[in-house]
This record gives C-alpha cells, structure tokens and sequence, in this order.
C-alpha cells in the first residue's frame, strides 16, 4: 500500500472517531517508515479492527476506481501531458499537482488578474457533485478566509469553474511538509523533538485561534 494511500485511511478513520489524534501523530510515522510493499493490515495492526481497516479499503478503492476519478499517478501523467487547463476563461492557467485529498485536488496556479501564482484547490465532479460536499467546501473558503493569523493560509478567491467544479484560491507555501521530514532520513536529522514540538504548537495556536 503506497504511503498516500496509508494516510487517506488514517484521516478518514480519525474523522470517524475511530483513532485519537495521538494514534494519528504515532500512524504518520509508521507510514512513513513503510514500504511500497506494505499492506493495510500491517500498517493499521493493533490500531484498527479488521473489520474497520477493510471497510476503510473498500472505500479508498472503490474512490478510486469511480468513473472520472483519476488516481494519482493518473493525475501526474495528465499534468506532464499539459492537460491542466485555464480554469473560468483565461485568469487562471495550471502549472502543476501540489496536492490531492478526498473531495478536491490542489494545483499552484498563475492567477492573470493579479499576476501571481496561487495555490488552487477544486472540488471534484463538477455538477455531479454531492450538495452536502459543496456546500461544506464553500463554508470551509468562507470561513478561512476571515481568519487572520500567521500560520493560517490566507484564501484569495472562490468561484466556479465552467465545468461546474467549485475551486478556492490560498497564497502558496513554498516549504518542506512533514510528511517530507518524516519520509527522509536526511530531512529527520535535522528535526530533534524539539523542534518537532515546536512545530505541533504553532498547529495547536492556529486551531486554538480557528475555533
């Protein structure tokens, strides 16, 4: 099981209160250290019931192969090939895939009004769309963008996109992720725990502000 794949199932058995988000710190690791050859069970052992940890594949896989989902080597492929197109006429132009997660894809795009490149994040499946997804998507741009603190990425834009898919725009951030810290040996050496900590708390201040 690939690490992306490891880390959807961890999210989405957090969002179902079935882990805690100690366990889900502790998991980040675990997924970090496997390899492409690791399966489910492995990773989520003595963390997740069987039951639990099978229901959870299922459903990555049948995301997976819904009609117009692409997966993300899919999503790599179509980005090397230039299919990211402009998005609402010609403001915004994809460059390339930052990001993927359950309900939308985020790109860094040039935005042509303001002559900057955005991080763009779309909502999946156009009109097709479940209401209760768009409508949180739009409450959760709304919401973000009235919020000012330093470590909450600021929201520019929200809009629809001629295919019907909801999108957002953020300021782009340009620094290593954790998953990346976690995922190299190189990276990890140079992150004691304190800084490690460090970092957690400045999250903690960011949701501490948010609620």
């Amino acid at each position: 099981m690939r690490t992306y794949d490891a880390r959807a199932i961890a999210v989405e058995a957090a969002s179902r209160g079935w882990i805690d988000p100690g366990t889900l710190w502790d998991l980040a690791y675990r997924c970090a250290a496997n390899t492409e050859g690791a399966t489910p069970h492995e990773v989520f052992a003595g963390v997740l019931e069987t039951g639990r940890i099978e229901e959870l594949v299922a459903q990555r896989s049948a995301a997976a192969t819904q009609p117009g989902t692409a997966t993300p080597e899919q999503k790599i492929a179509a980005q090397k090939n230039g299919a990211h197109k402009g998005i609402q006429g010609s403001r915004y132009t994809h460059y390339e895939m930052l990001g993927s997660g359950g309900v939308g894809d985020v790109v860094a795009a040039m935005d042509h009004e303001i002559r900057r490149v955005v991080a763009l994040k779309m909502l999946r499946h156009g009109n097709d769309a479940d209401p209760v997804v768009a409508s949180r998507f739009v409450q959760e741009a709304r919401i973000t963008a009235q919020l000012e603190h330093p470590n909450i990425i600021q929201v520019y834009d929200l809009g629809t996109a001629p295919g019907g898919q909801l999108f957002y725009t953020m300021r782009i951030v340009k620094k290593r992720s954790m998953r990346d810290v976690l995922a190299r040996p190189d990276l990890r050496a140079q992150w004691p725990r304190v800084r490690l900590v460090g970092t957690i708390l400045q999250v903690s201040r960011a949701l501490a502000y948010a609620h």
